[in-house]
């Protein structure tokens, strides 16, 4: 039930971009997590202004959205062989 055109891109994927992509989203995971931890630890704990919980949300998307830019970006290392 797979269509001819469907095999061709799945054997042209190569292994290394792969890699890079799963770094990547590692990556943007870990931030996602400390971002959150770290927050919402002081926003529980009441150290932190709801202002600054509004203003650091889109700051952590933001590097976020930069970390895999980098990663992904053709002059990294991870696409240097």
């Amino acid at each position: 039930m797979i269509r001819p055109g469907y095999l061709r891109v799945v054997m042209s994927v190569n292994i290394d971009e792969t890699r890079g992509y799963e770094l990547a989203a590692r990556v943007d995971l870990a931030i996602a997590l400390a971002y959150n931890i770290l927050t919402v630890g002081l926003a529980l704990a009441g150290r932190m202004p709801p202002l600054a919980c509004a203003v650091l949300m889109p700051v952590s998307s933001l590097t976020t959205i930069a970390a895999t830019l980098v990663a992904l970006s053709p002059r990294s290392s991870l696409w240097k062989s």
